[in-house]
Order: structure tokens, then C-alpha cells, then sequence
């Protein structure tokens, strides 16, 4: 998942993201352009970041958002 913008609220596939790990799926976020922005959107959902190869490698499931 790329970042987003959070001043608002949460947007819902954050907020489904934070629930899939919570519940011990490995989410992982790529691509922002702001690396410090990707690192704590990964950090708040208990998730990790990576290259798009990295957070693709043996997945089960890919979420892409684009806006």
C-alpha cells in the first residue's frame, strides 16, 4: 500500500490493512514518496515496508491502491 494522505480519518483500507495484521497476516507497505511517511504507516498498522518485489514475494493476497 502506497501512503496516503491521513490528516482526516483513516482511510477504510488502512483501516482493513491494521485488522489484518492484528489478526497475524503479514502486511507489508511499498512505494510512497515520502520514506519516513511509509515507515510510520507501517509502523501504526504492525505491518513492514519493502520494494514492491519484497512485498509481493509469496504473498497470498495483493492490495493495490491508486488515486
Amino acid at each position: 500500500m502506497g501512503g496516503s494522505d491521513l490528516r482526516g480519518p483513516p482511510p477504510r483500507l488502512f483501516l482493513i490493512l491494521v485488522t489484518l495484521a492484528r489478526a497475524g497476516h503479514d502486511v507489508a507497505f511499498s512505494y510512497s514518496r515520502s520514506t519516513a511517511k511509509l515507515t510510520r504507516l507501517a509502523s501504526e498498522a504492525g505491518g513492514r515496508t519493502g520494494t514492491v518485489a519484497q512485498a509481493v514475494e509469496g504473498a497470498d493476497a495483493v492490495l493495490l491502491a491508486a488515486h
